[in-house]
């Protein structure tokens, strides 16, 4: 691990074998955990709130410059994770590369049934609020802005707002000032 300019607190766990390469500075806050084999590149500033939980299972996540990553959030890369530069991801949000295939008329269990990992893409300069979710396979366009409680389902064009369940997009520009 390069740690230039990483700040640590005591409490932060990283678990399994993994790499974190460093480009800048890397603020991590209290009981984060980094598990599973994570491959971890970032381009500059990255800032790792409290209650963190990143999981990636060998398969890198890369991450611009001037990231922030919200309080209690769960990234799970397993399908691989790329975010640009000027993100704020709030707290409690949920980035999941992974998902469950349900196949009603297989004899499979559900723990068996086939998984997808597409992976996801978040541009530069987005905003995700509180307690936003956003499943695999998604690409969130430059400027995108993810309202609080979205569930992002399908891709966001850049400079558009998501909002809802599951989210809908429509262009920034069609916002009453």
């Amino acid at each position: 691990m390069n740690s230039r300019g990483a700040k640590w607190n005591t409490d932060v766990r990283l678990r399994g074998k993994g790499s974190l390469v460093l480009r800048k500075t890397f603020i991590v806050g209290r009981n984060v955990t980094i598990d599973s084999e994570v491959e971890i590149t970032t381009e500059g500033d990255l800032f790792i709130e409290d209650g963190v939980l990143i999981k990636t299972y060998r398969v890198p996540m890369h991450f611009g410059l001037d990231v922030y990553i919200g309080v209690g959030s769960y990234l799970d890369g397993a399908g691989g994770l790329t975010v640009g530069s000027n993100v704020a991801i709030g707290p409690y949000c949920r980035i999941l590369a992974f998902n469950h295939g349900i196949d009603s008329e297989s004899t499979l269990s559900y723990g068996q049934q086939p998984r997808s990992e597409l992976g996801i893409t978040i541009g530069s300069d987005v905003w995700m609020g509180s307690g936003v979710t956003v499943l695999d396979g998604v690409t969130i366009g430059d400027g995108a802005i993810i309202g609080a409680g979205a569930v992002v389902t399908k891709d966001v064009p850049a400079k558009h707002i998501a909002l809802g369940v599951p989210a809908k997009s429509r262009p920034l520009a069609t916002l009453p000032a």
